[in-house]
């Protein structure tokens, strides 16, 4: 029996990919293994442009931005982009949502000063702060629009005359949203877009000057965009992958993937809210659709683990920082399994409370 895998990420796969990304193990062109192949290859070349050119049409992108794919997640970008754009002399603004925003900041201090503009820590990240007032001396606003530990998303983005960075790491491509608006977007791709293993980037090209002249090169986005994304050895098999998932996603349509993704999420947070043992303790306004994190009291969180198990739902436990759990409900979670882990709430609960 298939497994509903609510992991956060590396998160669940539809079987058509997983089929085609298992053949070409053994056999993707002419016998050869996508394992095996080239990056320099005409092969890969014909892979990585074709995922660029849909993610270009999926996202409806306008020709300012470059597209890359970069290896490792985006804990990597949190250093990269204060290489990039920061020094001494240079700061950035930060909106701070929580447990990834907090990385980025950090790291950007270790380049430069990284100014906190807006917080939630205040009510321990159960909603998006208020952004009073702009910085237009910093270099850029950073935001992180899903926030997949606490919860939450943004439900406007700001407005700002300085370059606006996210990251889009749970979000990218699972609801209606005008990319054109940012001028650097970045998203691992172990979420919705693919497997563990590589990063997405949009950059606008007027940033391309920007680009502090002491970074690193294996670090330079400008030198990645020259290099076609393989100034370091990319994760072929990763790219791969998410091509595979794009395909997917233009097969299914967009419009198709936002009206279930919008039910998958109305059906738990309904479930949760009826519940006299399960609660979710974030303001509705900033609810998360794709990363729904609910609680209850600790006698319960084992047991309803093991319950859940039973039916074939697992990795619902919470981020190992903040406990109870968590359903990420990405774009290849069906609808099917979203019922399952809503009816699994409604039988405990029944089995608890007799």
């Amino acid at each position: 029996m298939i497994k509903c895998n609510f992991n956060s990420g590396p998160a669940m796969l539809p079987n058509e990919v997983l089929k085609q990304a298992a053949e070409a193990v053994l056999n993707y062109k002419n016998g050869e293994s996508i394992l095996e192949i080239s990056h320099r290859s005409n092969t890969y070349e014909e892979i990585i442009n074709e995922a660029k050119a849909l993610l270009k049409e999926l996202c409806n992108l306008n020709d300012d931005f470059e597209i890359l794919y970069l290896p490792g997640g985006a804990s990597n970008l949190f250093a990269m982009i204060p290489l990039n754009f920061l020094s001494d002399k240079k700061y950035a603004s930060f909106i701070d949502t929580g447990y990834w925003s907090k990385k980025i900041i950090a790291e950007a201090n270790l380049v430069s000063h990284a100014k906190v503009v807006a917080s939630s820590e205040f009510n321990n990240y159960t909603s998006i702060p208020e952004l009073n007032e702009i910085d237009n001396k910093a270099e850029f606003l950073h935001i992180t629009h899903n926030n997949t530990i606490e919860g939450t998303q943004f439900d406007e983005i700001p407005k700002t005359e300085i370059p606006l960075f996210v990251d889009m790491s749970s979000s990218l491509l699972s609801k209606e949203i005008n990319y054109n608006q940012f001028d650097f977007i970045y998203a691992s791709t172990h979420k919705n877009t693919g497997t563990a293993g590589c990063t997405i980037v949009f950059i606008k090209k007027h940033l391309l000057e920007k680009i502090n002249p002491t970074c690193p090169s294996v670090f330079n986005f400008k030198k990645n965009i020259e290099a076609n994304s393989i100034y370091s050895t990319p994760s072929v098999y990763a790219v791969y992958v998410s091509l595979l998932m794009l395909r997917w996603m233009e097969q299914q349509t967009l419009e198709k993937i936002f009206l279930q993704n919008k039910l998958k999420a109305e059906l738990i947070y309904k479930t949760i809210d009826e519940s006299k043992i399960f609660k979710n303790r974030v303001e509705k306004k900033y609810r998360s659709p794709t990363n729904i994190v609910f609680g209850c009291e600790s006698k319960h969180q084992q047991s309803f683990i093991d319950f859940a198990a039973k039916q074939n739902i697992i990795n619902i436990a919470g981020h190992r920082s903040v406990g109870a759990f968590r359903a990420s409900i990405y774009n290849a979670m069906n609808l099917n399994c979203v019922e399952k882990l809503a009816n699994a709430i409604i039988d405990f609960e029944k089995s608890q409370l007799d």
